[in-house]
């Protein structure tokens, strides 16, 4: 084996020399193998369509799916959007082949923030009705009265003291 003079990767292996009694151009026949196309030694790379942005997009929005019911779905949500978009317009410009996926990333993204979104209202939805309950305003209006009506108090609400040592 002889070092590539070029920097392709390439090797150029010198032909071995033909075995006694072999017929003339048995070197060809044995290169031409399956039908292979001629050339450098090595495989061919070559550099095809690049999925990431897609791929990246439709895995950030089934997270986004998944942890909808918390603040980060939406986080991620709207991160998969934005690599669904970019993957999309990697494929108007012919650099990648994955449109579904890029729009999946962004649908699945987009229910990922809606549901972020039912979450932080629901919540706020609740927690200012239960604010706003008639128990919470017992207990605010038992807290600011004084000593003397705090017992009466305790016995509407159902609150049981601890006796104090004394």
């Amino acid at each position: 084996m002889t070092v590539p003079d070029d920097f392709t990767g390439g090797f150029n292996n010198p032909t071995p020399p033909p075995p006694p009694g072999a017929p003339p151009g048995w070197n060809q026949q044995q290169q031409q193998g399956y039908g292979a196309p001629q050339g450098y030694g090595g495989p061919v790379y070559s550099s095809g369509p690049q999925n990431g942005m897609g791929i990246a997009a439709l895995v950030l929005g089934l997270l986004a799916l998944l942890l909808g019911l918390f603040i980060i779905g939406g986080l991620f949500g709207a991160v998969a959007i934005g690599l669904g978009f970019a993957g999309r317009g990697r494929v108007k410009q012919g650099l990648a082949d994955n449109k579904g996926v890029a729009t999946a990333g962004i649908i699945t993204g987009l229910i990922g923030i809606l549901l972020a979104c039912l979450t932080v209202t629901l919540l706020v939805v609740g927690t200012v009705s239960f604010l706003h309950s008639n128990t919470v305003k017992d207990i605010r209006q038992c807290l600011s009265n004084d000593k003397s009506q705090q017992a009466a108090c305790e016995r509407k609400l159902g609150i049981s003291p601890t006796p104090s040592i004394g």
